[in-house]
C-alpha cells in the first residue's frame, strides 16, 4: 500500500474526493493527502472543478401559468326545454328502528387478560423478526462465517490480512469488505486515504470461496466500490 497514485485516473480521483467529502473531511485536507500520496496537482484541480460543477444547484425553471377561460355567468345559460321531474317523496320512517342484538363480553378475561395476550403475541413476533434480520457475529471464526455466507444468511466476521484489519458482512449473497485498521508502519497519508474504504462483492449460493477473506483483492472481478477502484488503479 506504500505505492503512489501518480498514474491514477481523473474518475478515480473524483470518486475518492466524493467519498471523503461525504464522510465530512475538509477539501483542503483531502487535497493535501492526495498530493502526498502522489496524485498530480493538475488532476486534482480538474477533479475539483468537475465535482464543484456537479454540486452547484441548477437554476429553477419558471412555473408555467395556464390561463383559464372565464366562465359565463349563471344567468346566460340556456333554459331547459322540459321541466325537471319532481324528486320522489321519501318513505315514511318507522316509529321505532330495530337493532340486531349483540351480546357484550363480560368478565375479567375480556377486559384484562385478552388485551394483554394480544400485546404479548405482537411483542414476541416483533422480537423474532428483528432477531432474524440481525447478522450473526462470528468474531474471528472463519468456518462459522463461510458456512453462513454460503447459505446467503446475515453474518459478521473480522480478519487481519497482511497487517490490515478488515471487517466482513454478508447478507443475501452480497459481501461487504471494509478496511478498519492499517499497520502503524504505513505512512499517514496512506492511512488517511485507505482507512474506511469499502467494496461490495456479489456471489452465488454455495459458491463462497476463502479467497474473499484470505486476500484483500480476492475475487476482485465480482466487486465494486471505492476500495475496488483504488486496488485496480494500483495494479496498473
Amino acid at each position: 500500500m506504500a505505492r503512489t497514485l501518480e498514474s491514477v485516473s481523473i474518475d478515480t480521483v473524483k470518486h475518492i474526493m466524493k467519498e471523503y467529502l461525504r464522510k465530512g473531511y475538509d477539501i483542503k485536507f483531502i487535497r493535501s493527502s492526495l498530493i502526498k500520496a502522489g496524485v498530480p496537482r493538475s488532476k486534482l484541480d480538474q477533479a475539483h472543478r468537475e465535482i464543484a460543477d456537479l454540486r452547484r444547484p441548477k437554476p429553477k425553471k419558471k412555473p408555467i401559468i395556464i390561463k383559464k377561460k372565464p366562465k359565463k355567468p349563471f344567468f346566460t345559460r340556456k333554459k331547459l326545454k322540459k321541466p325537471l321531474k319532481s324528486p320522489p317523496r321519501p318513505l315514511s320512517k318507522p316509529f321505532m328502528k330495530t337493532k340486531a342484538f349483540r351480546p357484550k363480553p363480560t368478565g375479567i378475561f375480556w377486559k384484562v387478560f385478552l388485551p394483554l395476550i394480544i400485546i404479548a403475541i405482537l411483542i414476541i413476533s416483533l422480537l423474532v423478526v428483528f432477531a432474524a434480520s440481525q447478522p450473526k457475529d462470528c468474531g474471528t471464526d472463519a468456518d462459522c462465517f463461510i458456512g453462513l455466507a454460503n447459505a446467503c444468511k446475515p453474518a459478521k466476521f473480522r480478519n487481519v490480512v497482511d497487517t490490515t484489519g478488515i471487517s466482513y458482512v454478508t447478507k443475501d449473497c452480497k459481501l461487504t469488505k471494509k478496511i478498519i485498521s492499517l499497520s502503524p508502519d504505513e505512512p499517514k497519508e496512506v492511512v488517511d486515504l485507505f482507512l474506511g474504504l469499502s467494496m461490495t462483492c456479489n456471489y452465488r449460493e454455495n459458491m463462497f470461496t476463502r479467497l474473499y477473506i484470505d486476500e484483500i483483492s480476492g475475487e476482485l472481478e465480482t466487486c465494486s466500490g471505492s476500495l475496488a477502484t483504488v486496488i485496480r488503479e494500483l495494479r496498473r
